[in-house]
């Protein structure tokens, strides 16, 4: 399975208790494989709570070797391999 965390940020409740919240990409084809192996995999204690969003979100997966040459046409992001190597991600 692969999965890449896509976001992280930290947030505080009125509780004072720190949360990092991931987002997590996965194939859609195996979208319901992974979901289930998550949920098999959680802490009993219930300390993480996984959320399905898919529906709020997309991803576009670009390869090939002329990707960056494409994408410096979209964006002002530096895509050079020293700031954004391969097998990373940036939202743009």
């Amino acid at each position: 399975m692969n999965y890449f965390v896509y976001k992280e940020e930290k947030c505080m409740n009125t509780f004072g208790n720190i949360f990092i919240s991931y987002m997590m990409i996965a194939p859609t084809i195996q979208q319901t494989r992974c979901k289930n192996w998550i949920h098999r995999h959680l802490p009993v204690d219930g300390s993480v709570a996984v959320s399905d969003v898919t529906s709020a979100y997309t991803a576009i997966c670009i390869m090939g070797p002329a990707t960056r040459k494409l994408l410096t046409e979209l964006t002002d992001i530096d895509l050079n391999p020293k700031n954004f190597p391969f097998f990373t991600f940036k939202v743009i």
